[in-house]
């Protein structure tokens, strides 16, 4: 039996690697993980919730450890998984169920807030890795305890990139939330100046047609002294259109 650990911090809320580690497979930097599924999951009374999923892979080991211990190409494990949003941690551990009577994998690993560090994760990864029933036991161990040390790395840049990936989604959002406010926005001052335009063009409007109407009742009342062909003066007439008519104008 090896023992195989590890340590990483994450530059990142727990929130974030949290959100990251549910999205982390499919990944083109883990390869050999090809099938996730989801077969149980619930929220106890606490709030925290649990998970149990099954992961397939390859175990992407050296072929005369696949051929020795008989091993076939796809790898199936349990995954149980508990978050506490509370104390914001999030643990798993996972154990082999393909082959598990020759080789026996268990690993834990947990992901918490980094205490020296708040705004960071300390994530703390262990393995215990038992092959049973073999020649060259150890042999076959160390080159499993191998494959942990080149797998968890890229696990890491793994989590690194989906980060990465919810980062530029979260500030496409928010351009798109803030192009959505200003359309919004500059909607809302077309239809006021609309509105405003309008009051002001009915106003005028009014104004104008009472002008017109007021104009016109004094032109017809306004008093308006003429000569008549005899070249005498008529007497003030009270309609302007009289007054034309008398001077023979009209």
């Amino acid at each position: 039996m090896k023992l195989w650990s590890s340590q990483h911090v994450f530059g990142h809320s727990w929130d974030r690697v949290t959100q990251a580690l549910w999205r982390k497979y499919p990944n083109k930097l883990n390869p050999n993980v090809v099938a996730v599924d989801v077969i149980d999951r619930r929220v106890d009374e606490d709030g925290n919730l649990h998970s149990v999923r099954v992961l397939g892979a390859n175990w992407n080991m050296p072929t005369v450890v696949t051929a020795m211990l008989g091993m076939p190409d796809m790898c199936y494990a349990i995954e149980y998984s508990v978050v506490d949003p509370v104390k914001k941690t999030m643990t798993l551990k996972s154990v082999n169920y393909t082959f598990s009577s020759v080789t026996e994998v268990v690993e834990s690993i947990k992901y918490c807030e980094n205490p020296e560090d708040l705004g960071s994760t300390l994530m703390t990864h262990d393995a215990i890795i038992n092959v049973k029933g073999v020649r060259f036991r150890d042999y076959c161990e160390g080159l499993i305890v191998n494959t942990f040390d080149t797998n968890s790395i890229k696990g890491r840049q793994a989590i690194e990139q989906v980060i990465a990936k919810i980062s530029f989604e979260n500030i496409a959002q928010s351009i798109s939330e803030e192009m959505e406010e200003l359309r919004n926005g500059f909607d809302t001052t077309i239809s006021k100046l609309d509105t405003e335009v309008g009051e002001i063009a009915s106003k005028l409007n009014s104004e104008f047609s009472h002008l017109v109407q007021k104009l016109s009742y004094e032109l017809d009342h306004m008093s308006i002294s003429v000569k008549t062909e005899d070249g005498n003066r008529s007497q003030e007439k009270n309609s302007l259109t009289e007054a034309v008519a008398q001077a023979g104008l009209g």
